[in-house]
């Protein structure tokens, strides 16, 4: 059985109303062998027959500036009546968020709205496990955040740790080999070197010719100090000189 073929069953299942059983999700075995796959709605694949945030986009109270307008079809109830009551409630969940977020807020987080028991009542649920099923709905949008938010912590670590930024108390490694940037002296875990020819790259070479030139001439006679920081900014124009990715930022963007 195929990607899609489970998202269906999966899909079928959750409107059936099936739950877990002894916190256990259902699971297939292809002819009962092999491994198990879950059957857990939020876990399929968007297929072109069934699509598994759908149910979740017609219960988004929260940030519905992102979240396109869902709208409730002529036989998503089991009576007209219950279908019209649904399309009421939908609407005033979409408004409710609306006039949140026209004042830079949400929806106090825990709070469930009325309107989304009425919604679920209409779509089919049982009136007395109507609020079971909006803790359900609440429970799943949180973890979809939660899981969200740590994949963008994830991609934001791997990014800051591409550029050869040394954040020890984010991303770890201590005790990483670092080496200063030229310019502003910041310890990196990369450096890019950075050659003479352009107006960023010239700049940049200025800076950090005056800061190592300034270093080296403290330690030499007075009267050598000049020719100490001469022969340090022409080692910068001939050979470029190694700096972390803020530094070298203007001169990447110059290039582009």
């Amino acid at each position: 059985m195929g990607a899609d073929a489970l998202a269906e069953l999966a899909y079928v299942l959750a409107g059936v109303g099936c739950r877990p059983w002894q916190r256990r999700h259902a699971t297939w075995r292809q002819g009962g062998r092999g491994a198990a796959r879950p059957l857990q709605l939020r876990l399929q694949p968007s297929t072109a027959k069934c699509d598994p945030m759908r149910p979740l986009r017609h219960c988004a109270w929260q940030g519905v500036g992102r979240v396109e307008r869902q709208a409730v079809s002529a036989g998503a109830g089991p009576s007209h009546e219950r279908t019209q009551a649904a399309t009421r409630a939908a609407a005033e969940l979409r408004e409710l968020a609306e006039v949140a977020e026209a004042d830079g807020g949400m929806v106090p987080d825990g709070v469930v709205p009325s309107a989304l028991v009425a919604f679920l009542v209409g779509v089919g649920e049982r009136a007395g496990a109507a609020r079971a099923a909006a803790a359900t709905v609440v429970a799943a949008t949180c973890q979809a955040v939660q899981w969200a938010s740590l994949a963008r912590a994830r991609e934001m670590a791997a990014l800051l740790e591409a550029m050869g930024l040394h954040l020890p108390e984010l991303l770890g490694g201590a005790g990483e080999l670092t080496a200063p940037c030229a310019a502003c002296g910041c310890n990196a875990r990369q450096l890019f070197r950075v050659r003479s020819g352009t107006a960023e790259g010239d700049a940049l070479l200025q800076t950090a010719s005056k800061r190592a030139g300034d270093a080296a001439a403290s330690r030499v006679p007075l009267k050598c100090q000049s020719r100490v920081r001469e022969v340090v900014a022409a080692a910068h124009t001939r050979y470029g000189a190694y700096a972390c990715v803020a530094c070298a930022a203007p001169r990447m963007a110059e290039a582009q």
